[in-house]
Parts: C-alpha cells; sequence; structure tokens
C-alpha cells in the first residue's frame, strides 16, 4: 500500500511535532520532508518507516 509522508503520519495519529520529536529533528524538517522541500536522508526514511509502521518502499516520495 502506497501513502505520501503526511498520510502515513496522520493514520497513526501524530502531529509533525510529535514526529520531530521522536526523530530528534525540528518540526520544519518534517514538513519540508511531507511537502517535498527538502530530501529525507535514508536513515530518516528509515526510522520513519519504523515508526509508522511500514515498510520503506510503502511511501510514495513528493517529486523533489
Amino acid at each position: 500500500m502506497k501513502m505520501t509522508l503526511k498520510a502515513a503520519r496522520v493514520n497513526v495519529g501524530y502531529t509533525q511535532k510529535q514526529v520531530a520529536d521522536k526523530l530528534r529533528v525540528s518540526e520544519t524538517a518534517v514538513i519540508n520532508w511531507e511537502t517535498g522541500k527538502n530530501c529525507i536522508s535514508a536513515e530518516n526514511l528509515k526510522k520513519l518507516s519504523y515508526l509508522y509502521e511500514l515498510k520503506m518502499d510503502d511511501f510514495l516520495l513528493p517529486n523533489m
């Protein structure tokens, strides 16, 4: 099942601030990943997949 970073976050009930705190990044970083303004590192994508209980392949990443 493919989903955007935002949809995956909303699906598990986290705010952008909660995700930022859990990954120890800024809330702005999470916002920029979700909107495609900044690239997400493989390491952070891996952390998000664990946090959202999805495989990394399940994410639809914004076109950069």
